[in-house]
């Protein structure tokens, strides 16, 4: 983003018609456009990189409301919070080109307007305030994503073995009775034909 100060008043650095260039990234969380909210990623001035959401006033119109702190020094000590910088940023989307989901934003232009700076030292005074304009254009489109893998093929699972045959039981043996048995049963059939011999 190609930038010029238009107003800086008592803001260390600073002086209105100072040409700037920052980086600025958009990032949005719908699958297509138009987004009804849009997260600006922007490093300021000293390396120092911020969130903003953007949310839409109207197609093409984004405006977002934040705030960063600035170090002061007060009785010979710096404060790292001394001062509070509460700003607005809008953004307008003066041109698209066709992207991967639908169109997409190529150019842009922008305006910072910080109204006042405010003191949160123990010292008195005002600490300023500050104004930009910004125009740039898209540099890194997004990358297409990725056509997703297809799912590998479940492998086939193993015949079933078949079941085993069942063999027949092996028929058992009469067992032989034991001695004292057939020495009774003979003697029963001795006993039965001595009775019946003297009736015959």
């Amino acid at each position: 983003m190609e930038g010029v100060i238009t107003r800086a008043k008592h803001v260390l650095g600073e002086r209105p018609g100072r040409r700037v260039h920052r980086r600025w990234a958009f990032s949005s969380a719908c699958a297509e456009g138009p987004c009804r909210r849009v997260t600006l990623i922007r490093v300021r001035a000293g390396g120092v990189s911020e969130r903003l959401v953007l949310h839409m006033l109207r197609p093409g119109v984004y405006r977002g409301h934040s705030r960063f702190f600035v170090p002061l020094r007060c009785n010979g000590r710096i404060h790292r919070r001394g001062g509070r910088v509460p700003f607005t940023i809008t953004v307008h989307i003066t041109g698209a080109q066709e992207g991967p989901a639908g169109p997409l934003a190529s150019t842009i232009t922008a305006r910072y307007v910080n109204v006042r700076r405010i003191n949160l030292t123990p010292c008195p005074g005002g600490i300023g305030s500050d104004a930009a304009r910004y125009a740039g254009r898209l540099t890194e489109p997004p990358a297409p994503e990725p056509a997703p893998e297809p799912a590998p093929e479940p492998a086939p699972e193993p015949a079933p073995e078949p079941a085993p045959t069942p063999q027949p039981a092996p028929t058992p043996e009469p067992a032989a009775p034991p001695a004292a048995a057939a020495a009774l049963t003979s003697r029963r059939a001795a006993g039965a034909l001595a009775a019946i011999r003297p009736g015959s």
